[in-house]
């Protein structure tokens, strides 16, 4: 590829198709998962067999990308990717006639590929919500403890906690995108790429309202994706499906407190572009501190280090709606300040 975004999705996307395979084959054919790297790490048998073979194959795998990276970049030209881009038209659409629609010719492959991406993770997970609600009925003393109807009630309750699970990396996946959307606004502008647009009457407002309008949309599009995912293929895997209110509901959740930290994205660019890649490392302590989280007990102060650290626990625990307000007024007080700081500070050079 010519482009570094370009590279990086196909990179976005080979991971994303390991990932699911592995999944796949956990839950039909594990023999299959040493055909997938991903699957490498289950197969050390820790503290057990402690097997030494994934780690050699780990080590002659790198070994074979490294080479095959290095003979590539021998073979091709300078400045130029392996393979050649797609000839543009001699004029321009009609329709690109501001930086909205401008945004979406560049970055409607990523876009799209997130809205894919998430969906089929969503299924995948959701594939095995009949076996995971069924954990109950596989104990023999529980089953008769409870009896018939608490037993479903049951199932459905582990089913839920399940989904209350994958909310978070639901909601992690979904803020990859609308950061990277949100940066590329100053990545645009160091690369030189804006200052044809401002050579023309185009307003600053009107450009981080575009890129910050798109990250926005596409956080909660993703989002929403993933959520549509497990609803659809709950429909088909559980005898009893999860009504499409409950999704809904944690959509509710999560999306307010998403968008105060797709903001505050939105303010380093305009405010301090060079503090803007803490945007990642605040997503990454997000996922850290929300997903595993109670496995090292940590205190519920640094989970609230996070906006989606307030969000109740939802399916399990009901919509709190004095979070989601004030989440999103924090979030547009925030917009408020980055899109004066964007307004007043200098270009990137």
């Amino acid at each position: 590829m010519t482009s570094a975004s370009g590279t990086t999705m196909l990179s976005y996307l080979l991971l994303g198709v390991m990932y699911v395979a592995r999944m796949g084959t956990d839950v039909n054919r594990p023999d299959l998962t040493w055909w997938i790297p991903f699957g490498w790490i289950e197969k050390l048998d820790a503290y057990q067999t402690n097997d030494w073979l994934p780690i050699g194959l780990y080590v002659l795998l790198g070994l074979g990308c490294l080479s095959l990276a290095a003979a590539l970049n021998a073979y091709r030209d300078l400045g130029v990717g392996l393979v050649e881009p797609r000839r543009g038209r001699r004029q321009a659409s009609g329709l690109l006639r501001g930086p909205v629609t401008l945004l979406w010719r560049q970055a409607h492959g990523l876009i799209i590929a997130w809205l894919l991406g998430n969906f089929i993770l969503g299924a995948a997970y959701a594939s095995v919500f009949n076996t995971i609600g069924d954990l109950a009925k596989s104990n023999p003393m529980i089953k008769q403890l409870l009896g018939a109807s608490a037993l479903a009630a049951a199932n459905r309750l582990i089913v839920k906690n399940f989904i209350a699970v994958l909310a978070i990396v639901m909601v992690i996946v979904a803020l990859v995108p609308a950061v990277q959307l949100m940066l590329k606004l100053v990545n645009d502008e160091q690369k030189g790429y804006l200052h044809q647009v401002y050579a023309t009457a185009t307003s600053r407002w009107h450009v981080w309202a575009s890129y910050t309008g798109w990250a926005i949309v596409t956080g909660l599009l993703v989002l929403l994706a993933g959520l549509s995912g497990m609803y659809l293929m709950g429909l088909t895997s559980m005898v009893k499906p999860i009504s499409w209110v409950t999704y809904w509901h944690v959509f509710a959740a999560y999306a307010p407190a998403m968008l105060v930290m797709v903001a505050v994205t939105s303010a380093l660019a305009g405010w301090r572009p060079k503090w803007r890649y803490a945007a990642w490392i605040w997503v990454f302590y997000a996922f850290f501190s929300l997903y595993l989280g109670n496995l090292i007990d940590l205190p519920k102060w640094a989970r609230r280090l996070t906006p989606l650290g307030f969000v109740n626990k939802v399916p399990i625990k009901p919509l709190d709606g004095t979070t989601s307000s004030w989440c999103l007024l924090l979030t547009v007080l925030i917009l408020v300040v980055a899109a004066l700081s964007y307004r007043r500070r200098d270009l990137a050079q």
